[in-house]
């Protein structure tokens, strides 16, 4: 599972290859679908996960990314390293944003960008719940460069093609 600090990971990426976008529009737009309203023991949100992330299957892994486009590691690291990252400077900053989402009920993307936009602990001992430190890495590289090439071939005229992705 992708962390919301994963999202603006990948978001930093794929702005750093020459994405000519409206970087905050960019930056919520990949938190949105975790902007539905959880019950009280956020076993349940509304709408579900299904409609929020286009699922055509039990997994997020069957999201069907063409009918969204036609419709409309551990992170305290992450973010130490990379102060300019745009969960620190462009979710965290946000105090207002339209309900572009018919979707979702009004008011849910502020609601949960404030939630989102945390500060991680620096004292969490799970540093990587999920992945190791390097699979974490290669699945926000992976994960970017798929994007990245779905962009590219949907919209080639608001790229500047870079030559060779930035190295760290």
């Amino acid at each position: 599972m992708a962390t919301w600090i994963s999202h603006m990971m990948i978001s930093d990426n794929l702005l750093n290859r020459g994405l000519y976008l409206d970087k905050t529009g960019f930056c919520v737009g990949n938190i949105a679908p975790d902007c539905n309203v959880e019950n009280e023991d956020w076993t349940e949100f509304i709408p579900p996960r299904k409609v929020t992330h286009w699922m055509t299957g039990k997994s997020k892994l069957t999201a069907d990314y063409e009918a969204f486009y036609k419709e409309y590691i551990h992170e305290i690291n992450y973010l130490k390293k990379n102060p300019e990252s745009a969960h620190n400077t462009v979710l965290r900053k946000i105090d207002d944003f339209p309900d572009y989402m018919d979707i979702l009920p009004k008011g849910a993307i502020i609601r949960k960008i404030k939630i989102m936009a945390y500060e991680p602990a620096e004292e969490s001992q799970d540093e990587f719940v999920f992945f190791e430190p390097n699979e974490y890495q290669n699945f926000i590289d992976r994960t970017s460069d798929h994007i990245y090439e779905m962009l590219q071939n949907k919209m080639r005229v608001n790229f500047v093609l870079t030559g060779k992705k930035k190295q760290n």
